[in-house]
């Protein structure tokens, strides 16, 4: 169930999408697209998932998968400005003296990636900051890999303030889109099935995320 239109929408192109989409319906997934979960009962049966839609789908387990949310009230109450997560610069500095923050909590000159690379590239800056070296952060692209056995499937997004087009390449067992600049720069790509094997290469053409 999900409230958009598409699977991964903020990550993958619509092309990309509805392969994955397919792939995960031959192994038996059933999806409910632009709705979500009115309420949610108890029955003899196991649950009753009652949608916006006003289907009403029966099922044993109801796992809710929403993403993370950073809890900022510690942090509010300290005087510490946040935003979408506590909010710092390159040196993961906050705007209290000697209060850094990294990880998923972080947002970091605008950018919330609570992914595991991004957490070990903070770490690396900030560890040589406490021992009284000045480093700056630096986030170089960082794809990321969904892991969907039924279709591989390797995705470093544009930003989102990026301004091109999906190229989308249809290849032998795989899609390879590119997100491309109007000067032709690759600034995002998503790699489905055979396709992954591009990783590497694409990957040095991108721009440094920060």
């Amino acid at each position: 169930m999900d409230l958009a239109p598409q699977i991964l929408g903020r990550l993958l192109p619509p092309e990309a999408s509805q392969a994955l989409q397919d792939k995960l319906s031959e192994a038996g997934i059933r999806w409910h697209l632009s709705t979500t979960v009115q309420s949610l009962d108890k029955t003899d049966d196991g649950l009753a998932i009652t949608l916006a839609n006003g289907k009403v789908v029966v099922s044993d387990v109801f796992l809710s998968a929403v993403g993370l949310k950073p809890r900022l009230a510690l942090a509010q109450k300290a005087g510490i400005q946040t935003g979408l997560g506590i909010q710092v610069g390159r040196t993961l500095e906050t705007n209290i003296q000697n209060i850094f923050s990294i990880g998923d909590c972080a947002e970091v000159e605008g950018l919330v990636l609570p992914y595991i690379m991004p957490i070990m590239q903070a770490a690396r800056a900030l560890a040589p900051k406490l021992l009284g070296q000045e480093t700056m952060l630096t986030y170089p692209a960082m794809p990321v890999m969904v892991k969907t056995p039924a279709l591989p499937t390797i995705v470093s997004p544009p930003p989102a303030s990026a301004i091109g087009q999906w190229k989308i390449n249809s290849i032998d067992g795989g899609i390879e889109a590119r997100f491309e600049s109007p000067d032709g720069k690759l600034l995002g790509f998503a790699l489905l099935g055979s396709a992954t094997a591009q990783r590497a290469a694409l990957t040095k053409e991108l721009p440094p995320l920060l």
